[in-house]
């Protein structure tokens, strides 16, 4: 068909051209399209041209269809690709986490070791203090036990020595017991004190047998607790029993008289 149309323009063309060149047709002259053959020139025209803005209007479909799917195309793989990123990230987050978190954990471990470390001469220190608490209170439990043999031994032979007197007097007759402890000239203790040759034989023979009175507990006591009627002395005797001069020779004559209480006349 585009061919005859082709062929129906040369031949228009020709005719309508040759007049002006004084062109002499050499033989007979060509025809003259008809109206009809002029109408259906322009009509093949008419749908070439159709047929060509339906070929460009197919190709900007299909280039834009094109474009659409190279669009999507390149949005799938940049989504794809944002999704390994962050995949690798979040496991490059989890990665970290693990590791701070070892890390927190040795640091933990280190620091508790050397806290162990640190804290093992403390607790060998307080199981020392612990063990030389305990000895100490073996060691006060036994001079509290002493402290008790000794007041029922001040006791007693407050009883024995001063039971009819006043209570200063009885006070004042172990602060004398205590006072010898307490020099150098006698022993120690209460115990070798009392028992002392020559010094209370006859209380040391009935102290066994002597059951201290409250007021003489009390006495022994105070007199432990330091209190001393007999301003220091080291002796003390009944001037009605014992004069001075007498049985003893000048010995207590020569005494210094440091208290009279009731019946006795302490010295040292």
């Amino acid at each position: 068909m585009q061919a005859g149309v082709w062929t129906g323009m040369l031949l228009w063309a020709f005719t309508a051209v040759a007049p002006r060149h004084d062109v002499q047709a050499h033989g007979p002259a060509a025809p003259v399209p008809s109206v009809e053959q002029r109408a259906e020139v322009h009509r093949e025209a008419a749908e070439s041209r159709a047929a060509l803005r339906a070929a460009e209007v197919e190709r900007r479909h299909k280039l834009a269809l094109g474009r659409r799917m190279w669009t999507a195309r390149w949005e799938e793989r940049a989504r794809r690709e944002r999704l390994a990123r962050l995949r690798q990230q979040e496991e490059a987050r989890r990665r970290e986490a693990a590791r701070q978190r070892e890390q927190a954990r040795r640091q933990a471990v280190r620091k508790a070791e050397e806290a162990g470390r640190a804290a093992a001469p403390k607790a060998e220190a307080r199981r020392a203090s612990a063990r030389t608490a305990s000895a100490g209170r073996r060691t006060a439990a036994d001079r509290v036990a002493v402290r008790l043999d000794e007041l029922q031994l001040l006791a007693r032979i407050v009883q024995i020595e001063a039971g009819g007197e006043p209570y200063e007097g009885k006070v004042a007759v172990a602060a004398v017991i205590l006072n010898r402890v307490r020099s150098p000239r006698f022993p120690d203790s209460v115990r070798a004190v009392i028992y002392q040759p020559g010094q209370f034989p006859t209380a040391a023979e009935r102290i066994p047998q002597i059951r201290p009175s409250s007021a003489a507990l009390r006495a022994a006591r105070d007199a432990l607790a330091g209190r001393d009627p007999s301003n220091g002395a080291l002796y003390f005797y009944n001037p009605a029993r014992q004069r001075c001069g007498e049985g003893g020779g000048g010995f207590l004559c020569a005494l210094e008289v440091t208290a009279r209480i009731g019946n006795h006349v302490f010295a040292r």
